[in-house]
């Protein structure tokens, strides 16, 4: 597999006040960037809204059938799929059940995690 490093922006943590904000700076691959967002949570998965973006966890690997695989490189995000399921007894109006997709898994663009730390600042 080709590895193709991306250098677009670093991370930084701006103390605000009581509250820390974290901002987005120049010059650090993707990865080392997701290992920062990592760090200052204190975690390695996220929700996104559209997605679970995994920070610093192994390469997700999907099989592709006759001894194929595809393996997606750390950060990569697993989209949600939306479910509804039908009305019953219990449940009059249905349920609307909600997971990640693995077989979906994409890598994460500097959007997905500029999106993290938008949603990092507004939650901590």
């Amino acid at each position: 597999m080709l590895f193709v490093p991306i250098v677009i922006k670093t991370i930084s943590i701006v103390k605000q006040g009581a509250k820390s904000l974290m901002t987005i700076q120049k010059s650090i691959w993707l990865e080392k960037q997701a290992i920062q967002i990592s760090k200052e949570i204190g975690r390695s998965r996220i929700d996104i809204g559209y997605g679970s973006l995994d920070l610093k966890v192994p390469s997700h690997v999907i099989k592709l059938g006759g001894g194929k695989t595809l393996e997606i490189p750390t950060p990569h995000v697993k989209p949600f799929m939306f479910n509804y399921s039908p009305p019953t007894a219990v449940n009059p109006l249905g349920v609307f059940h909600m997971k990640s997709v693995r077989d979906l898994t994409r890598s994460a663009t500097q959007e997905d995690l500029i999106r993290a730390i938008n949603i990092i600042n507004y939650e901590f």
